[in-house]
């Protein structure tokens, strides 16, 4: 299940990557220096949110904030192809890209805490991988069949579908790791005592 919310999610991100500059050509107006400072700041965005995350580990929870950002990225992805000015699309996508990044990290813990063994992490990289791999030709195909409002409805709510399965992993991988706390816990105060 949730390899197949994975691979969705996936797919809706990253194709909005493959056409980015070219909606942000002719929806914004947007020249090629301009689109490589969005996406230079898109990746700073990526690399302050990893940052953010690190600093607070799991004090805000797993399920609520993956639920919103996952919503926040499915508006944003609506938002973008509607934005005519330049200013504002860059903005957006910078934050829709940091927006992103926060929720790959999600979807990596929710994923590492399923399965403390390690064994999901070889295939749900492989299933990023492939999503990520068909992401341009779904992208494109879309644009140039509809056009990129629709592209836009489209990816937006394919991101808001996977809100189910990553809501229910981030949740038992939550109460999985529940009793490894208690137990941590418990030895502490043992060693305390």
């Amino acid at each position: 299940m949730i390899s197949f919310a994975l691979f969705l999610g996936w797919v809706s991100e990253d194709s909005l990557w493959a056409v980015l500059g070219t909606m942000g050509a002719s929806q914004a107006g947007l020249n090629d220096a301009q689109i490589g400072l969005v996406l230079s700041g898109s990746t700073a965005g990526g690399v302050l949110a990893s940052l953010f995350m690190t600093a607070i580990g799991n004090r805000l929870g797993r399920t609520e904030p993956l639920i919103v950002l996952v919503l926040l990225g499915s508006a944003l992805k609506f938002v973008i192809p509607h934005l005519g000015d330049s200013a504002g699309f860059m903005v957006t996508v910078i934050i829709w890209n940091t927006i992103y990044a926060l929720v790959f990290a999600y979807v990596s813990v929710v994923a590492a805490a399923l399965d403390r063994s390690g064994r999901w992490s070889a295939p749900l990289t492989g299933v990023y991988l492939v999503g990520s791999a068909l992401a341009p030709f779904a992208g494109t195909f879309i644009t140039e069949q509809f056009g990129f409002v629709l592209f836009g409805t489209v990816i937006s709510l394919t991101s808001s579908l996977v809100i189910i399965p990553f809501s229910i992993a981030a949740r038992r991988s939550a109460q999985q790791f529940q009793p490894i706390i208690q137990g941590a816990e418990s030895l502490v105060a043992k060693e305390v005592v």
